[in-house]
């Protein structure tokens, strides 16, 4: 396991998909403990559900809302393809399908509303969120000219202890961020004669995977467990998610480019993305739309 996990590593971040493809029909095939590891350890890339049955909206499928071959919408609780055994949805379901709400809107705030977000939760107590939980906070994002976003937050929630006032909590968040950008083509032409010009192209993979894992104590209320529970998910969430944009873009980016321009130097030709790939994921976000409509009002 530790040499795959190693080639999974070093493998170009756009080949992710393929390799563990690869990687499961022809190394671990045989392997269910290898296989099952391999599963909870790489989540990204999403897929999306689609389904066109009443009530429904698009969804993310993971191992977190698999079943029998099946995947449960957080929406609905039914299985997809669809089967004639309904879900029951309890208490617990609830509770989920609040953490839906709140979670699409935070998914239009930072990335629009062609975005797609789901929470998946594991109740490991039977305490209907009472007591410890864990879950799956995923948001897809294809962009046509840009690329594809994947980010996925795993949450582990425990109980820790209380006191007169406050009840406290573990929270442990491992995000991880997936981008791959579309293939960006640079050409030098040099012309030849009034009618033929040579032109060369080379085109480059632009992908990156980034992860942060924070755990905090944190109090809640207990006549507001699910405010509480909201609002520190959410800040570890969104705290994580900004730091992995923020390197993506100020860091990892930037020194690319760089790169890329010393490689081309001779040639005299400047490598810079088509568009500001993390600009192009937000296109459509309510928090761009806003800053956009101040600007205009000014």
């Amino acid at each position: 396991m530790e040499a795959v996990q190693s080639i999974l590593q070093k493998s170009p971040p756009a080949d992710l998909e393929t390799n563990l493809e690869k990687i499961r029909t022809n190394v671990l095939k045989d392997n269910t403990d290898a296989l099952d590891s391999l599963s909870k350890k790489y989540l990204i890339p999403l897929q999306v559900c689609r389904s066109d049955d009443p009530g429904e909206r698009p969804f993310l499928k993971c191992r977190y809302n698999q079943k029998d071959g099946k995947h449960r919408s957080p929406w609905t609780n039914a299985l997809h393809p669809k089967t004639d055994e309904p879900e029951e949805r309890d208490d617990f379901r609830l509770f989920e399908l609040s953490f839906n709400e709140v979670w699409d809107a935070y998914k239009n705030l930072y990335y629009g509303h062609e975005a797609v977000g789901s929470v998946f939760l594991r109740d490991t107590s039977d305490q209907k969120g009472l007591g410890p939980f864990s879950g799956m906070f995923g948001i897809y994002k294809k962009k046509s000219g840009c690329g594809t976003w994947n980010s996925v937050s795993i949450v582990h929630v425990d109980n820790v202890g209380k006191d007169d006032t406050f009840d406290f909590r573990s929270y442990k968040v491992e995000t991880s961020v997936w981008l791959v950008l579309d293939d960006a083509t640079l050409q030098d032409g040099e012309e030849i004669n009034t009618k033929e010009q040579a032109t060369d192209s080379l085109k480059v993979d632009l992908s990156a995977t980034l992860s942060k894992e924070v755990t905090k104590e944190l109090k809640i209320l207990p006549n507001m467990l699910f405010a509480s529970h909201v609002e520190n998910i959410g800040e570890l969430i969104e705290a994580n998610e900004m730091d992995l944009r923020s390197q993506l873009e100020r860091v990892s980016i930037p020194k690319l480019v760089e790169m890329m321009d010393m490689l081309m130097k001779e040639k005299e030709t400047s490598f810079r993305p088509p568009v500001n790939p993390l600009m192009g994921m937000i296109m459509g976000s309510d928090i761009l739309k806003k800053k956009l409509e101040k600007q205009g009002s000014n």
